[in-house]
């Protein structure tokens, strides 16, 4: 696969320089008026410029993807990945499009314009180029701010494309490892890209339009003027040989307010009218009407433009001026104009793009600040945006997905009081292991088994109404589930007045039968206090509670048992069997709490028990051995969970 990335990043870089190179040719050619001869000789020179940004791009993006090719070159030899290797790797991945852009702008624009500048140097000494030097300060500034922008923008997203394969790659072999160090990665907000991308691309054509109008404008008002200028002496020279005075001096006048000088000769003795010259300006310009050329020419150097034409007989020179400074004072006129038009364009590109990018930012914010909400626990954060777009869609999106969590934790917490919490969160474990079936069937567990009922219950039931039973008993429930939680029992069922509690399943502990019996002591101590509390509640007259006990320890099956559409976690086994028949047994030995030989051997406490005779139950053939309990000592009243 690493073969791959470098490939399809190789693509992306000539695709990149591709989009740099193409237009940047017909605009040099434009702005800076090569000739053929110069062009023919400019397209080989650029060639070992392309080469060395080619080569170089790959030097630094093979430095760069080190990381990435070390974690291939250790999975591609079954080899194990750590997590230094990963973290690197991953880092590098993230910010390669980045990367990609600072290469664009920085190694591979200085290279590319640094040797392409030294060969039109060396084309200028050795092949007559004749390339001004002045533009050369134009071609770094050029070539390494505006040239880049298209491969620059282009390189982003075609790296951001093509590490989706490695960047999948690492996900994967995350999920192997416990965690990761998380190495800096470059983050780039929508908004940013947004407002970067589309101010480079934006701003790189009004800026190309700016440095060749610069560029241009000076010639084509050069060019302008001389062929006025040329208009202006054939005119003239037309025309003054058989004007009048009056209509002579208003000719002459006319070319004057245009700023023109002129030179008339017809007898031998130039005269010079219209706009006045310097010394050295008249100088060139006397120099030039007097060379002996043809009919026509025209003069262009630094000081002057000038153009002269002889009438049709040849009696009569014309020659008209124009000062190069009044043309240069318009073309920085408009030098000034046009720049200004485009900083005052960049400036409004700018201001919306920062328009866009706020109601981006803030469409963004919204979400992230939801999703952290979330992340630390919250469910009851509303995203609002208020908008038409595509964040409209997903904040709405995103409400609803809170909605549906608050139902799910609204159904997980009125589940959790049907079932134990330590049986629910199995399920949901399970569940989410297996997919959306949940397995039925069990496992053999070694478990304490914990059964309690109310003693004479049935006669309380028939002295006293249903409601009265009902509140009596969900106030005995509720105290003695809270005992049975405190010491991370587990409440299998509710048969009737009847409470049955396991310790083992489904969490296993190393203590589980002296949790039981702990627990039995505090049930004990709690349905002592709540009896004092009925007793104030329902008057002297009120009977008070009594409860057996039975706890034993034996092999049972666990699990979910039941059909596909409605189960139910318990435990099955001779051991629930014995345990509630030592239950039963404690009205026989008058007392509230029994414990079986086989709780007693693995108790790791020491607690007041009590050996009574070997006794039968129904369903076992032997005897069986149980230990009556005693009351804990003052001091030792609170018994620790």
């Amino acid at each position: 696969m690493y073969p791959s990335l470098l490939q399809k990043t190789l693509r992306a870089v000539l695709i990149g320089t591709s989009l740099a190179v193409l237009p940047a040719v017909p605009f040099y050619v434009y702005t800076f008026d090569a000739s053929p001869r110069q062009l023919a000789i400019l397209v080989p020179l650029f060639l070992p410029a392309l080469i060395a940004m080619i080569l170089s791009d790959l030097f630094f993006i093979r430095m760069y993807l080190k990381p990435v090719a070390r974690l291939y070159s250790l999975a591609e030899a079954g080899r194990p990945v750590d997590e230094t290797t990963l973290a690197r790797a991953r880092q590098r991945a993230l910010n390669f499009p980045a990367f990609g852009v600072v290469r664009v702008f920085i190694p591979h624009a200085i290279i590319g314009s640094g040797i392409f500048n030294l060969c039109i140097m060396f084309g200028n000494a050795y092949l007559a180029l004749g390339i001004d030097p002045g533009d050369f300060l134009m071609y770094w500034v050029i070539n390494l701010t505006v040239v880049p922008v298209a491969h620059a923008v282009y390189e982003y997203f075609a790296l951001s494309k093509a590490m989706i394969p490695t960047l999948q790659k690492i996900e994967a072999e995350m999920i192997a490892l416990p965690e990761i160090p998380r190495l800096k990665v470059i983050a780039v907000s929508l908004a940013t890209k947004v407002i970067v991308i589309f101010l480079m691309l934006g701003m790189a054509p009004l800026f190309i339009l700016g440095v060749s109008l610069n560029k241009k404008q000076t010639s084509l008002l050069i060019a302008r003027e001389s062929e006025h200028l040329v208009q202006r002496a054939e005119m003239l020279a037309s025309l003054l040989p058989s004007a009048t005075q009056p209509q002579r001096t208003a000719l002459l006048a006319s070319a004057g307010r245009e700023g023109i000088a002129l030179l008339v000769d017809s007898t031998g003795r130039p005269e010079l009218s219209g706009a006045p010259l310097d010394p050295a300006v008249r100088s060139r310009f006397l120099e030039f009407a007097e060379m002996k050329r043809g009919d026509r020419a025209v003069l262009n150097d630094e000081s002057v433009l000038a153009a002269r034409a002889r009438s049709s007989d040849g009696e009569t020179l014309i020659a008209a001026a124009l000062p190069m400074r009044t043309i240069l004072t318009e073309s920085s006129t408009l030098r000034t104009g046009t720049a200004l038009i485009i900083i005052v364009s960049m400036l409004l590109l700018a201001g919306l793009l920062t328009l866009v990018a706020r109601d981006i930012n803030n469409s963004t914010r919204a979400l992230v600040a939801g999703l952290k909400e979330v992340e630390g626990g919250s469910i009851d954060h509303e995203v609002k945006i208020y908008s038409t777009d595509e964040f409209s869609t997903i904040g709405e999106g995103f409400n609803r997905m809170i909605a549906g969590l608050k139902e799910r934790n609204f159904i997980k917490d009125t589940f959790g009081k049907y079932v134990a919490p330590t049986v629910m969160e199995k399920i949901l474990r399970e569940t989410k292991r297996e997919g959306d079936a949940f397995r039925l069937g069990g496992e053999r567990r070694r478990v304490t088994i914990l059964i309690s009922d109310i003693r004479d219950f049935t006669q309380r039931t028939e002295d006293s109404s249903a409601e009265a039973i009902v509140d009596l008993l969900n106030r005995y429930l509720e105290k003695m589930v809270g005992v049975v939680e405190r010491y991370d029992g587990t409440v299998d069922k509710y048969i009737g007045d009847a409470l049955m509690v396991l310790f083992g399943a489904p969490l296993t502990r190393e203590d589980d039968p002296d949790r039981a019996v702990r627990a039995a002591f505090a049930m004990r101590d709690e349905l002592a206090a709540l009896n004092r509390d009925l007793r104030v509640l329902y008057g002297r007259k009120f009977e008070a509670i009594r409860i057996g006990i039975g706890i034993h320890t034996g092999e049972v099956v666990a699990g979910s048992l039941g059909s596909a559409n409605r189960l139910e976690y318990t435990v099955i086994g001779d051991a629930v069997n014995l345990a509630s028949r030592i239950e039963g047994l404690t009205k026989a030995f008058k007392t509230d709490i029994l414990i079986s030989e086989d709780t007693v051997k693995e108790l790791k406490g020491k607690y007041p028990l009590e050996r009574l005779p070997k006794t039968k139950v129904k369903g076992k053939k032997g005897d069986i051995v149980v230990y009556k309990a005693g009351r804990l000592p003052s001091r030792g009243r609170k018994i620790d969970s």
